[in-house]
C-alpha cells in the first residue's frame, strides 16, 4: 500500500508542477495578448485557452505519465527501473516507487485536498445563492417562453439559466424604452441564448478556478466584455451600430447595478461598448496565440513520452531518493 501511495505522491508531484507552470504563464500572456483592437469573437477564443491552459495542462502530465508507467510495464518503452539503486522514484505500474512518505509529505496532501475542496465548496455555495436570488426572481415571471416578463419595477434585461436558458425582462424596461429599443435589448439577449453564451460562461467559470485571483479576474473581464461585444455586433447587423448605442445609453441610465446572475443588456463595460459601436476601429489578429497554446501543450505531451528517465531522475531529486 505503502508504494501505492509513493505512486500517487509522485503524479500528485507532477500535475502540480504543471498547474503551477500554466498557471504562471496564462497569468503572463493576459497582460499581452487580449489586445482591444482584436475582434471579439478572437478575445473570446483567447480568453478561453488562456483559462483552460492550467487545467488542460495538469490533465496532460497526468495522462502522460499514466501512458510512461503503464508503456513500461507493458514494455512499450524501454524499461530503466532495474538500473536504479533501492528507494528511487519509479514512474511504473509493476516496479512501484518504495518511498516513505513522511510527515511533510502527509501535510503536504492535506494542505492541496483542503484547498481543493474548500475552492469547489466556495464554487457551489456561489452557484447556490446566485440560483436562489434567480428563483426569487422567477416567481415574478409572466409567461414560461424562453423570454418572458418580470413584474418589478427595477430596469433589466438578462439572459440566465444554463440547462434552460431564457430571457427576463422587467416591467421597469418595458415601460422606460420604446418599442424598437425593447426590439434591440430582446435581440441583445436573444444573440447570447443563441450562441451558447450560458453555458460557455459557466464552463469558463469552473475553468477560473485553477488560476490565481487576479488573472481569474482579467480574464473574466475580458471575456464578459467580447461576450456582450459578440452579441451587439449581431444586433448591429439589424438595427444599425448607431441605434444598438442609443439603446445602450438609455439603458444604462435607467438601470441600476444589477446583480443578477447571468448576461445583462448592460453588462461588462457598457462605456467601451458604444465607443466601438460609434467609432469602429480596425480589428484584427495580430498572432496565432491559441494555436500557439494548444501546439506548445501538445509538444510538452511528447516531451513526456520520450523522458521517462528524465522524469524519474528529477522527481529523486526532489523527493530527496
Amino acid at each position: 500500500m505503502s508504494s501505492v501511495l509513493g505512486l500517487l505522491w509522485l503524479f500528485l508531484l507532477l500535475t502540480v508542477a504543471a498547474w503551477l507552470v500554466a498557471a504562471l504563464v496564462s497569468a503572463r500572456l493576459s497582460r499581452r495578448v487580449l489586445a482591444i483592437n482584436l475582434a471579439p469573437q478572437e478575445r473570446a477564443r483567447r480568453s478561453f485557452v488562456l483559462a483552460s491552459l492550467p487545467g488542460l495542462a495538469s490533465v496532460v502530465m497526468a495522462g502522460g505519465v499514466a501512458a510512461l508507467a503503464l508503456g513500461t510495464s507493458r514494455g512499450w518503452v524501454e524499461d530503466h527501473c532495474e538500473g536504479h539503486g533501492p528507494g528511487h522514484p519509479h514512474l511504473c505500474f509493476e516496479h512501484l516507487p518504495a518511498i516513505d512518505l513522511g510527515a511533510a509529505e502527509a501535510l503536504a496532501v492535506t494542505a492541496l485536498l483542503v484547498a481543493l475542496v474548500v475552492m469547489i465548496a466556495r464554487f457551489l455555495w456561489r452557484e447556490g445563492l446566485a440560483t436562489a436570488q434567480m428563483n426569487t426572481v422567477l416567481r415574478l415571471v409572466q409567461g414560461r417562453g424562453p423570454c418572458s416578463r418580470v413584474d418589478d419595477d427595477g430596469v433589466f434585461a438578462i439572459a440566465t439559466g444554463v440547462l434552460s436558458p431564457r430571457v427576463l425582462l422587467s416591467r421597469g424596461l418595458l415601460e422606460n424604452v420604446g418599442p424598437r429599443e425593447r426590439r434591440i435589448v430582446l435581440a441583445h439577449e436573444v444573440a447570447h441564448l443563441r450562441r451558447g453564451d450560458l453555458a460557455k460562461n459557466w464552463l469558463f467559470e469552473v475553468l477560473l478556478l485553477l488560476h490565481f485571483p487576479p488573472t481569474a479576474r482579467r480574464l473574466r473581464a475580458e471575456w464578459r466584455q467580447a461576450l456582450e461585444e459578440c452579441a451587439d455586433d449581431t444586433v448591429a447587423q439589424r438595427f444599425g451600430r448607431e441605434a444598438v448605442a442609443a439603446t445602450l445609453v438609455k439603458v444604462a441610465r435607467c438601470q441600476q447595478a444589477s446583480r443578477l446572475p447571468g448576461l445583462a443588456a448592460s453588462g461588462a463595460d457598457t462605456l467601451r461598448r458604444i465607443e466601438r459601436l460609434l467609432h469602429p476601429a480596425e480589428e484584427g489578429r495580430t498572432m496565432p496565440v491559441v494555436s500557439l497554446c494548444l501546439a506548445g501543450v501538445f509538444a510538452v505531451s511528447m516531451l513526456l513520452m520520450g523522458s521517462h528517465h528524465f522524469l524519474e531522475t528529477l522527481l529523486g531529486l526532489v523527493t530527496g531518493h
